[in-house]
């Protein structure tokens, strides 16, 4: 069955507040940078409702918002509003630096493995969407779907950082192949990373109008590896590695073996990674 934009936005979980103004919401956004500065815990705001000419509005003024992520649900009026810590920042691009240094020694070139940043991307529900970091064979789908994307977060963050992960694969119709999700602890000097890729899940029994309004299959989450890095142990621990990305579903084809090959990123590189982030 198809996930709602209510389960994508987590309004259950965390029901929205009401949008009064962009001068409104940019006080609020000060109290969270304020806050998140001071706990580095809760980093999200959701507001609602926010219709499509008041989300134009907060899109063409978002630099005098600072740096932050949107996400909105055009169908509920619903805006996320991410606020990433400098921390946060460094995990995804750091991250990045370590996968680009892989490939390039594989003499895999630039524009088949080409940074996206935070571009926004449009569901089918015209939802809209910005990674934290995300990356696209060019020569094979340009103006396309990423293949891999990469959404960090706070300590408090991990059940929107799952929800961005089904985003990403329910509306791209599964052509998003991998999601990692990057928790940042900075009070613990603690990471977590999950894996996460597609899962088709067909529709299946007796027909009814529900399913006649579905489509023919949906593609969930699924995670398949998760690793903990504990920076504060002395000597630091990690625990899940390595990770491993397979090299197509990355690159949108078959490797060219033996010099192209899936990405293994092994414990001591990630514990260089870890040094990077908690300076």
């Amino acid at each position: 069955m198809a996930i709602s934009s209510s389960e994508l936005a987590l309004t259950g979980q965390y029901p929205p507040i009401s949008y009064v103004s962009i001068e409104d919401l940019r006080e609020k956004l000060a109290a969270k940078y304020e806050t998140l500065t001071r706990d580095g815990k809760s980093q999200h705001l959701a507001f609602k409702p926010v219709k499509r000419s008041e989300y134009d509005e907060i899109e063409s003024k978002r630099l005098s918002l600072g740096h932050v992520r949107l996400t909105y649900f055009e169908d509920i009026e619903v805006l996320i509003i991410k606020v990433p810590s400098r921390p946060q920042e460094k995990a995804h691009a750091n991250l990045g630096s370590f996968l680009r240094i892989e490939l390039h020694d594989m003499r895999v070139g630039v524009k088949e493995f080409s940074g996206l940043g935070s571009a926004t991307y449009i569901g089918p529900t015209a939802s809209r969407k910005e990674a934290d970091a995300s990356w696209i064979n060019d020569n094979l789908r340009p103006g396309g779907w990423p293949y891999l994307v990469i959404e960090a977060g706070a300590s408090e963050s991990m059940h929107r950082l799952r929800a961005d992960a089904s985003w990403w694969f329910a509306n791209s119709g599964g052509q998003v192949q991998i999601v990692l999700l990057l928790r940042v602890t900075v009070t613990t000097k603690r990471l977590e990373i999950e894996k996460r890729v597609p899962r088709l899940v067909t529709v299946t029994g007796p027909a009814t109008r529900q399913r006649s309004r579905d489509p023919p299959g949906t593609y969930h989450s699924e995670k398949v590896t998760t690793i903990h890095i504990n920076k504060g142990a002395n000597p630091p621990t990690i625990q899940g590695a390595p990770l491993v990305l397979e090299f197509d579903k990355v690159i949108g084809c078959a490797p060219n073996q033996p010099l192209e090959h899936n990405i293994t990123l092994t414990a001591a590189q990630f514990l260089k990674w870890a040094d990077t982030i908690f300076i």
